[in-house]
């Protein structure tokens, strides 16, 4: 075997993923093994969203991990340069030589002419990708048009018959039908190249043997074999890691839903970076019983790649406890009222349901996916209304029931008011008045049966007679849909109060996101912050208070505080001054004792420290 070459190659857009980390883990190690080169290359073809900060993130979170690479784009090397973005003439030399090998060809389609063929193609139970309509174009015509500057992608030629034959050092021998397979885009009408391309032409310049990467990539894993025979080169070896997945009964691909996805998050939050690496090594594969504890050298002197389990590694929080790290969880609690979980309300919903049907203030829309991508397509050509057109609304009582008898799937949506205004009150914004004509009919049921949040939280916060309702100014569009849904049922509406959002400390004041502040509230748990600081912290910058009257006690904050007085500028969410007024708490209310005893849940280490005590 020729000198083993791997590489990572994420893209940055975002916090760096412990995705990221999994594979780049698989690829240190197995390059480490066999004496070969690791390399990192930033993927950065996806120029609106990459950014040269996220680039940086990964950087240091993949170094902070110990997994230092060969090659890259901060350490330079023979292969270089190692940013897609810096490489873009030699994708166009080899987009050139696919096109005058007659394996490519120009696509002039509008992006209003593929939108109406994926509807009409999925009308006909077809093959929803493109029809290959610009394929048959003459090279002549096709060169008279793009020197005409009209706008086109270079599309891959995908054969139209047979199936192709994949290994993956995981699974083995792959197929999939020819002609299941788009004809790829290459070159976007910008001129710049899609993933595939790139991916392609830089695996083999820069002699990539081994491709060790997620298995979300096997899709594309035809399309790659075929630009290889194409460009007349060897593949490397092929190798899809099974995606991280969940802990929860089904097995659900990783998301930051359910648990923290940033490397940032674990090394802002203590964990130590042995601790994540052996984690990711132990997940990914078998190990003896006892022997879940080992080091990055131990890793790389016994680690496989075929023994990678194909089950899925679960991504355990709970798997760290016995690395030193304690979380609290929050009990339910009960009461007159509940349920609290909407789960378990779900024959409420279907009765309040039920009697807005009845009464003719909502109905069943019977419209296929396939009808309404087609309805919004053409809204948007001609600059209508870009909601649902009511294409039900007119359908018979007893014609809705037969067809919903005979089985055929709805969805029930309220009859929204199709003239006037809708003249809404906030508690601090007073009157807001708003067109109804611009509102749509909401989706109350959906097919499965189960309920809208519109449905289920004005069923609940009356039935458990909320008398205001606070929350955040990005529900100030559903209100008019809330307030209909009251009049319906003849309630009284609770007072509303919409909060106005928290905000990035930056120049645009950008509402409040993970990529610029951590947003869970468990991050400033697990960091150190004192639950009295941020209390204070959030109270604070809600609204404004007299000068040098910055610390104070949630039992004065609920003597002071009026709702009338929250400032509608937006609280801006200033991490350094947080952690200043977390550092005035250690000081003025903290003796060393005490605090020892407040972080000794949380693992801390002395980088962390410093910035929790000033």
């Amino acid at each position: 075997m020729s000198k083993v070459r791997v590489r990572v190659a994420p893209s940055p857009t975002g916090d760096p993923h412990v995705g990221t980390a999994y594979q780049a883990l698989f690829n240190y190690v197995f390059a480490r093994q066999h004496e070969g080169q690791f390399m990192l290359r930033i993927e950065d073809t996806d120029r609106a969203r990459s950014t040269p900060q996220s680039e940086q993130a990964i950087l240091s979170s993949l170094r902070w991990l110990g997994l230092q690479w060969d090659e890259g784009p901060d350490v330079g090397g023979p292969y270089g340069p190692y940013r897609q973005s810096e490489r873009t003439p030699i994708y166009l030399e080899h987009a050139r030589r696919l096109l005058e090998a007659g394996h490519a060809y120009r696509c002039f389609c509008t992006k209003e002419r593929l939108e109406r063929m994926r509807a009409e193609n999925r009308d006909k139970k077809l093959f929803p990708g493109y029809d290959r309509h610009c394929r048959s174009i003459s090279p002549d015509e096709s060169a008279r048009r793009a020197a005409s500057g009209e706008p086109f992608v270079l599309r891959m030629k995908i054969p139209v018959s047979g199936e192709c034959v994949m290994q993956d050092l995981l699974r083995g021998e792959i197929r999939k039908d020819w002609e299941s397979i788009d004809d790829q885009i290459l070159l976007k009408s910008d001129g710049f190249p899609t993933y595939h391309l790139a991916n392609v032409v830089d695996d083999h310049l820069m002699e990539i043997t081994h491709v060790i990467r997620g298995e979300e990539w096997i899709s594309s894993l035809p399309k790659h074999l075929q630009l290889y025979e194409y460009f007349g080169w060897e593949p490397p070896v092929f190798c899809h890691l099974p995606l991280l997945r969940n802990n929860d009964a089904a097995r659900s691909k990783l998301s930051k839903r359910k648990n923290p996805t940033s490397i940032n998050y674990y090394r802002r939050a203590g964990f130590l970076p042995e601790a994540l690496v052996n984690f990711l090594g132990l997940i990914g594969g078998s190990r003896a019983e006892g022997d879940e504890k080992f080091t990055l050298d131990e890793l790389i002197r016994t680690f496989r790649l075929e023994d990678v389990s194909l089950g899925g590694p679960v991504f355990d929080l709970r798997s760290l406890r016995w690395l030193g790290l304690q979380w609290d969880e929050g009990p339910d609690v009960g009461g007159p009222y509940g349920p609290y979980r909407q789960s378990e309300r779900t024959p409420i919903y279907l009765e309040h349901a039920r009697r807005l049907l009845e009464a003719g203030h909502a109905y069943r829309c019977f419209c296929t996916k396939e009808r309404l991508e087609r309805m919004r397509a053409e809204n948007r050509d001609k600059k209508l209304f870009p909601g649902y057109d009511r294409h039900c609304r007119s359908i018979s009582p007893d014609e809705s029931a037969r067809r919903a008898a005979s089985g055929e799937p709805f969805v029930l949506r309220m009859k929204i008011p199709v003239s006037g205004e809708c003249v809404m009150q906030d508690l601090l914004r007073g009157e807001i008045r708003k067109d109804w004509e611009s509102i749509d009919d909401q989706i109350l049921l959906k097919s499965d049966g189960f309920p809208t949040y519109h449905l289920a939280n004005v069923v609940d916060d009356h039935l458990m007679e909320v008398t205001h309702v606070i929350r955040g100014e990005e529900w100030i569009s559903s209100l008019p849909k809330h307030l209909q849904l009251y009049e319906y049922f003849g309630w009284e509406p609770p007072v509303f109060c919409h909060l106005p959002l928290l905000r990035n400390n930056d120049a645009a004041r950008s509402k409040l996101s993970k990529r610029k502040n951590p947003t869970s509230i468990n991050y400033y748990r697990r960091a150190g912050f004192l639950p009295e600081a941020l209390v204070n912290f959030l109270g604070l910058i809600g609204g404004s208070r007299a000068e040098g009257d910055e610390k104070f006690t949630l039992d004065e904050l609920i003597r002071t505080f009026r709702l009338e007085d929250v400032s509608l500028g937006g609280p801006v969410f200033d991490l350094q001054k947080l952690r200043w007024l977390n550092g005035r708490y250690v000081r003025e209310n903290y003796d060393t004792s005490r605090l020892r005893r407040a972080l000794e849940e949380w693992a801390l280490g002395p980088e962390m420290l410093e910035r929790v005590i000033p």
